[in-house]
Order: structure tokens, then C-alpha cells, then sequence
């Protein structure tokens, strides 16, 4: 834990003298707190470069660096920018070195432009910014494994919310890799293809997971579909490779739209899937439908369906609505536990349940 010392960004010296390797080093300063599983962590503390010590000490007479010529009391300094301002006051600090003519003239200007706009970008959050990056750190039960996962998020725009990662992903993805029972009909069947379907995908955080403990096991008589609107799966894609998932045969990405399902069935020259994935897929009235309707399309006879969802007492009458619709179609819920997570706006109830197809409608 790093002293604070209040320094805010009014306190740093003017744009027009500050030197390239200064700014470098008050940009690295200036990145916000990251956050793992929905939760900021600490900030990592690192030295000031020598340049921008020797700068300060001999150029630069401002309080506080003529208290204690020290390498790391200045880095402390720099270090407490962020606790001591305010978001606002970041980004309209941020703002001015964007616009600011010296910035154009560094020889890393580009380069520095880049990092200005990604940093704005953090500040402002993915909803109204190009979007962020995740962490996420999924463990084994035992802990000895640990799985980091990254996705990017395109925020949201024009309604998309799957361009974002909602809470009901984070829970599932971690009993994906800590329940060695979720996917056990794959090792008893090695002569067949076990074939899973995720329905709504989004940033594919499920997804990743999946595929991490399937390799975990060592198991490879599996194919996997996400799928999303044809807006969605382009990002999809991105994080599946970002986290070193190979697309072949193995993980496919495809776009399926739930009102129009044969345009999928005609492409994956597929009817039926052995398990399908759900989380976190209502959002109006009409989805408790759709979704049910798709998952009777999908699901084969004896299939298991997963599915997650939240339990925000605004949706009440839809989780009832798709439970009530989901038991019209034959499927029979074998599982239900409450699980505790989080999200972008705080701490969050879920709900896990597994249902297994009895008959076909």
C-alpha cells in the first residue's frame, strides 16, 4: 500500500513545458484501477523514470517536488493522481493534452494520441466510449488452476447490448471450469461428436470458458457453436482469439437470429445439439418467448440446457414467463442453486438452473 500524498492533475506543470518522457510517465500514472471478475484491484506501483526524476528535480519548482529530492517520494506524488482527482477532473486534463499543439510535435505523438483517447475511453466507460477491456480470473475448486480470460467490449450503442458482458456470463464461466459435472456426457461418448449450442453469446466470456476446460480435460470430440446477431459476432470472434482459441472445427462462431433459426439450421446443416448454453437473455416481454422457442428448436431429446439468470426483481415476470414456457416443452428442471456475483452496478443475486429434455414438442 502506497502513501497518499494529495496531487491532482491541477497540480502538474504546465502542458506547454512538460517534456515527451514526462507525459509518457504521468499517462502510465493516470491509468485507473483494473478491474478482475467486475471488482477493481489495487494498482501496481512502479518508479518514475530517471529522466522525468532529473526533470523535476532541476526544472521544476512546484510543490511538492521541492520538499524531498527522492526518486520514489516524487513517484508517490505522480502515484496519487488518480485518488486525488476527480473522474472529471481526469478526463478534462486528458482532454486539453488532446488538443494541445505540443503533444502533435513528440516524436511518440501518434503514440501517445493513441493512449490519450484509451485512457478518455476508461474514463468515460464502455457505454458511451469505442469500449474496454476485461479481466477475468476463473479458478479451479481447489485453486491450483487459475484461468485469465481477456475480453474486449465494443460498449453500447444502437442497442447492442451484446456488445457488452453482463454479470450472469461471470458466474456460469467459473462453474464451467470448477464443475468437472456439466459436460461429463463427452468423455462417456468418445466415438461421438458432442455438439453444444450457446444461444446470445455476446462478448464470449461463456464461450472462452467452455472451450478452457474442455482443453483442460483433454477432451476433443466436441464442437462448440456461439452465436449472436450477425452485429455481435464479429467482436465474438475477436475474443475468442484474443485468449489463444483456435477457430476450427472445434469452436465455431456463426450468427443466428432466434426468430429465424433455419438461416443457422441451413448453414450448420445442424437440427439438434446435445447441451445448450443460456445466460443472462431477458431484457423485454417478448424475449421469455423467443427464447424458449429457441431452445425447443435446439435442444435434442435428453439434451441438458444450462441456463443463468439474474435476479433482478424489474425482469420477475419474465423469469417466471420462460420457466412456465420452458416446462410446456418438455423440459424438466434437475438442478437449481443460487449463486452471488457481480456487476458494473454492484453485487448481484443469480440463478443456475439445469433442465434435461424429457420429449419433444
Amino acid at each position: 500500500m502506497v502513501d497518499h500524498i494529495f496531487f491532482s492533475v491541477g497540480h502538474l506543470p504546465p502542458i506547454h513545458i512538460i517534456p515527451e518522457y514526462l507525459l509518457l510517465d504521468i499517462l502510465a500514472y493516470l491509468e485507473p484501477a483494473p478491474t478482475v471478475n467486475f471488482q477493481e484491484v489495487e494498482r501496481e506501483f512502479h518508479l518514475i523514470s530517471a529522466e522525468s526524476f532529473e526533470w523535476l528535480s532541476n526544472s521544476w519548482y512546484g510543490h511538492p517536488f521541492n520538499e524531498t529530492k527522492q526518486r520514489e517520494y516524487y513517484s508517490k506524488v505522480l502515484f496519487s493522481l488518480v485518488p486525488s482527482s476527480s473522474k472529471s477532473e481526469i478526463i478534462e486534463y486528458l482532454t486539453r493534452l488532446l488538443s494541445h499543439p505540443r503533444v502533435h510535435t513528440f516524436e511518440q505523438g501518434e503514440e501517445i494520441m493513441d493512449m490519450i483517447s484509451c485512457l478518455i475511453a476508461k474514463y468515460c466507460g464502455s457505454a458511451v466510449s469505442g469500449g474496454i477491456m476485461r479481466n477475468f480470473l476463473l479458478s479451479t475448486k481447489n485453486k491450483s488452476v487459475q484461468v485469465p480470460i481477456k475480453i474486449k467490449e465494443l460498449g453500447i450503442a444502437n442497442d447492442n447490448i451484446g456488445w457488452k458482458t453482463w454479470g450472469a456470463s461471470y458466474p456460469f464461466a467459473q462453474r464451467v471450469i470448477e464443475d468437472d459435472t456439466l459436460f461429463n456426457l463427452i468423455p462417456t461418448k468418445l466415438d461421438e461428436t458432442i455438439k453444444i449450442l450457446e444461444l446470445g453469446s455476446g462478448t464470449g466470456l461463456v464461450g472462452v470458458s467452455i472451450v478452457k476446460k474442455l482443453q483442460m480435460k483433454q477432451l476433443s470430440n466436441w464442437r462448440l457453436y456461439l452465436t449472436d446477431l450477425p452485429e455481435i459476432v464479429g467482436n465474438l470472434r475477436e475474443n475468442i482469439i484474443l485468449n489463444n482459441v483456435n477457430i476450427n472445427d472445434n469452436v465455431l462462431c456463426e450468427a443466428l437470429d432466434w426468430q429465424i433459426p433455419s438461416e443457422f439450421k441451413s448453414k450448420t446443416n445442424i437440427n439438434k445439439f446435445d447441451y445448450v448454453v443460456v445466460c443472462d437473455c431477458l431484457y423485454s416481454p417478448e424475449h421469455p418467448n423467443l427464447v424458449a422457442n429457441a431452445i425447443d428448436e435446439f435442444l435434442s431429446e435428453h439434451g441438458l440446457l444450462y441456463i443463468e439468470l439474474p435476479l433482478r426483481e424489474k425482469y420477475e415476470d419474465e423469469r417466471n414467463n420462460l420457466w412456465d414456457l420452458l416446462k410446456k416443452k418438455g423440459l424438466k428442471k434437475i438442478i437449481e442453486k443460487e449463486d452471488q456475483g457481480f456487476d458494473d452496478y454492484g453485487e448481484t443475486k443469480y440463478v443456475f438452473q439445469c433442465y434435461e429434455r424429457t420429449t419433444l414438442t
